[in-house]
């Protein structure tokens, strides 16, 4: 959530920054610190996903679950640049043009700014209903019990054979 917070602020000052430098640079450290938080808790929501499989007395399907989400990752990011270069195309922006028309000018500014804070502001909704955050403690506590309760009966297994 503090990544998708850093994210929609970045954009926000992206779009006020305009021609400022400074501000465009502090808007793009800003920005670009969204995937530290991301990047590194990504594999702790797989095991999160994993144990209340396991929990709910299901396969934890670690593997699947992190292909998924690569699998997510990628097509986001293909149908991401596609909607881009749809936008660009629609400001009649021109790859090989010294200068940019306004109108594509616009649709930058509009891509590198409110687009970003809309966008981290509807994921940072979205991850408003994620409860296992929540359940988290509870399913450690029993998890941890019923791996030692499984331990105890293999030990016992084990001595009375």
């Amino acid at each position: 959530m503090i990544g998708c917070t850093l994210a929609a602020v970045g954009g926000l000052l992206n779009w006020i920054a305009k021609d400022n430098l400074i501000l465009l640079a502090a808007g793009a450290v800003i920005t670009g610190m969204r995937y530290l938080p991301i990047s590194y808790l990504l594999g702790l929501f797989i095991i999160e996903c994993a144990d209340y499989n396991e929990w709910q007395n299901r396969p934890r399907m670690e593997d699947t679950v992190s292909s998924v989400t690569s699998l997510a990752g990628k097509i986001g990011s293909a149908f991401g640049t596609f909607i881009l270069g749809i936008m660009l195309n629609a400001a009649h922006f021109d790859g090989m043009a010294t200068v940019q028309i306004s109108s594509a000018l616009r649709m930058i500014r509009f891509l590198y700014g409110p687009a970003i804070t809309v966008f981290y502001l509807f994921i940072l909704f979205t991850l408003s209903f994620y409860k296992l955050d929540i359940k988290k403690n509870q399913i450690s506590e029993d998890l941890a019990a019923r791996h030692a309760a499984k331990e105890l009966a293999t030990a016992r297994t084990s001595a009375n054979s």
